[in-house]
């Protein structure tokens, strides 16, 4: 299974990330990543503890 991460602000394709038996792996913090389309700055954090 993978997951699409996608612009906030114009929903463009930024990568897939593979998911490991099932689960989705947690994204690193601190990733900023600016979008080719529209120029948005994407900024993803940790997620949080269960």
């Amino acid at each position: 299974m993978k997951k699409d991460i996608r612009c906030v602000s114009c929903q463009a394709l930024l990568f897939k990330i593979a998911s490991t038996r099932g689960q989705t792996p947690a994204r690193l913090p601190g990733i900023e990543i600016k979008c080719r389309r529209c120029g948005a700055l994407n900024a993803f954090r940790a997620d949080e503890p269960d």
